[in-house]
């Protein structure tokens, strides 16, 4: 069985740094953001808005319409990642906590898990209406996400930094959004040749804010296997956001394709998954829980997933977030990527910016 280290196991240092995370970043499960029940909500290309024929009699006990509780049930189903602590040491490190620098890999590993969740469930997969085998496969998926030095975890913190240092990247620095999509598709490159379900995932970072659309197309074998996940490192203003690119922004995240940005405020990374108003929605990888390990001989579809769902929604001001950022996207199939193409050229704002090339 997959195991949980327990809490009380971590040296004095990480035990500081637990509780420190904790009351920094105000984290209390019970407290709520205020969700507008007239504004429409985007969630990665879904948008849930109140129906006025669904009446009263669909709503639930607490008085909440039915695309409230829709949205609720796709935002406890995104996959969420945070600091760990207690796991075994990274490779030529003393380092068994990310807590304090490991933001932005964490919300990396969202916007990978999301897709490859996508890529294995389907776009309308939710996680408490699931069959007991959708479970079984979303709980295989976290276990490639699992804290420990494992072929079976190929998209571990181990993992990931085993990459970024052959990337003159060390663990313990605080990473940027463009490296970190650098280091994930170089995980996926190990992790196709040990898990079988990847073996047709391929991982295109566009470099400059350009797709070239010939170098996708070379990674398709077969249009009907293949899948993409398009990882879009870009800058959107100088010190601070250019509010020309909200806009654009909103529109991406309202895309079918889309699978989240990996963004945040400054030097504070977090998982952008939609928007409603002009505030956008996301997941604070900002609290520190123990480390989940997968065990050798474990079954990862029992896999303990309970730990990687977030229940209570955050929300910060869109022009507040941090001008550089990754924007990505999931694509299974040849047809799915010319449709992307199409798509967000109509959302690209301001008109002349650089996106795809042909």
């Amino acid at each position: 069985m997959a195991k949980q280290r327990s809490a009380e196991a971590p040296p004095f240092r990480e035990r500081v740094y637990t509780t420190l995370y904790r009351l920094r970043y105000g984290w209390q499960f019970r407290s709520s953001v205020e969700i507008s029940k007239e504004e429409p909500i985007w969630v990665l290309g879904t948008n849930y808005y109140d129906d006025p024929e669904s009446g009263d009699k669909h709503r639930d006990v607490e008085g909440a319409p039915p695309h409230v509780m829709a949205f609720m049930e796709h935002f406890y189903s995104v996959p969420w990642m945070t600091y760990r602590s207690n796991f075994p040491p990274i490779s030529n490190t003393a380092l068994t906590t990310d807590c304090g620098w490991g933001c932005m890999v964490r919300s990396g590993q969202m916007v990978l898990a999301t897709a490859l969740n996508r890529h294995m469930l389907g776009r309308d997969w939710r996680l408490p209406t699931s069959s007991d085998k959708d479970k079984d496969i979303h709980a295989k998926v976290m276990s490639w996400f699992a804290d420990c030095p494992s072929p079976q975890a190929p998209f571990s913190m181990h993992a990931l930094m085993d990459q970024a240092v052959r990337h003159d990247n060390h663990p313990g620095d605080w990473f940027g959004p463009s490296q970190v999509s650098v280091i994930m598709r170089e995980c996926m490159k190990v992790a196709k040749t040990a898990i079988p379900d990847l073996k047709n995932v391929q991982v295109y970072v566009a470099y400059d804010c350009t797709v070239y659309v010939k170098d996708v197309l070379q990674l398709f074998h077969d249009q009907y296997d293949e899948a993409l996940v398009l990882l879009v490192p870009v800058r959107l203003g100088s010190e601070t956001l250019n509010s020309i690119y909200i806009p654009c922004i909103q529109g991406l995240l309202s895309l079918d394709c889309c699978v989240g940005i990996i963004g945040g405020r400054p030097k504070h990374s977090v998982y952008f998954i939609g928007f409603q108003d002009d505030k956008l929605i996301h997941l604070d990888p900002h609290y520190c829980q123990s480390a989940q390990i997968l065990e050798d001989g474990d079954d990862p579809c029992q896999f303990d997933t309970k730990t990687y769902h977030c229940p209570t929604p955050r929300k910060i001001l869109a022009n507040k977030m941090d001008p550089s950022c990754t924007i990505g996207f999931y694509c299974k199939g040849l047809a799915e990527f010319h449709a992307l193409r199409e798509e967000a050229e109509k959302v690209l704002a301001p008109p002349k910016q650089k996106g795809v090339c042909h």
